[in-house]
């Protein structure tokens, strides 16, 4: 695999998964910014840091990232990415140690 002739580097990586969680995390903000005028809540980021469990926050970022993923990674049948999609009782216990600790 090469990105622009180039072997890809563990920076370049780096670089494209930020890129890419930022971008999710601005398209995720503009899905909420409806809900949060209905909820005359201050703005979306109020929304998303308040109002959606950590479990329901990973899965609309998730969303937001899978169709750029799968077309870097192959297909959903792709084993990496299998590995990598929590179960529920995953988000379950994550959500649960929240209570305790905070988030």
């Amino acid at each position: 695999m090469t990105v622009e002739g180039e072997i890809p580097t563990a920076k370049l990586g780096r670089r494209f998964w930020y890129t890419l969680y930022k971008d999710s995390m601005g398209e995720l903000r503009k899905q909420l910014e409806g809900v949060a005028t209905d909820q005359d809540s201050a703005s979306a980021d109020v929304v998303l840091a308040n109002y959606l469990s950590e479990g329901e926050r990973w899965k609309q970022r998730h969303e937001a990232m899978r169709e750029e993923l799968v077309a870097v990674f192959g297909g959903e049948n792709n084993g990496a990415y299998n590995q990598c999609k929590p179960t529920f009782s995953d988000r379950v216990k994550h959500e649960s140690s929240n209570l305790w600790f905070g988030s």
